[in-house]
């Protein structure tokens, strides 16, 4: 159909793909972190009031959504796990405590 339009469909299939690449790497972090939420509201390792650790970060969980986890810390500081930590939150737990 496009080839009856006198567009060339070679040229059109490579701009279609190059396209595709370009935005494949530019969402790559932006998906990783939405799947990455999604995954922590799945699995659950820890709830509201757990108390956990990772890194250098230590405090009772607030609130948990998909986009961060919101703790208290031991001076009523108020810390929140991003999207950029929260993507590897789950490998760089150190430990946790139920209450």
């Amino acid at each position: 159909m496009l080839g009856h339009l006198g567009l060339d469909l070679t040229a059109v299939a490579a701009s279609a793909g190059f396209l595709g690449i370009v935005l494949g790497l530019a969402m790559q972090d932006t998906l990783g972190n939405v799947f990455a939420g999604l995954s922590l509201q799945m699995e659950r390792p820890f709830s509201v009031d757990d108390w956990v650790r990772f890194g250098n970060q230590e405090g009772k969980v607030k609130e948990i959504n998909w986009r961060s986890v919101t703790m208290e810390r031991a001076r009523r500081e108020t810390a929140a796990a991003t999207e950029a930590d929260r993507s590897t939150l789950m490998e760089r737990i150190l430990s946790f405590l139920r209450s």
